[in-house]
């Protein structure tokens, strides 16, 4: 494959995904566990514990710290994701 992006290139993507079935999850996890040997910071869920600000609050502050928000979506998602980031001042991000 390719080559690591440079550091100036990089910066933190916060994931964002359906728990659809346990091999979509299996797959996030692998796309992250790409793009971090790659060197890029990826935030998500399966790297955490349960958070004490729950998960929604939680993927909230992810969202507005991060760089960039990559949603993996699937039908059922779709609403949910653009609704947390709607709450966030990430808005200007999305793309219609």
């Amino acid at each position: 494959m390719g080559a690591a992006l440079p550091e100036d290139r990089r910066g933190t993507v916060f994931i964002s995904y359906s728990h659809d079935s346990s091999d979509h999850v299996q797959a996030v996890l692998t796309l992250s566990n790409k793009l971090r040997s790659d060197g890029i910071d990826c935030v998500l869920d399966q790297y955490e514990s349960s958070p004490p600000e729950t998960w929604p609050r939680w993927m909230e502050q992810e969202i507005s710290k991060a760089e960039f928000v990559l949603m993996i979506c699937t039908d059922g998602y779709q609403l949910g994701g653009v609704a947390a980031l709607a709450r966030t001042d990430r808005v200007s991000s999305l793309v219609g």
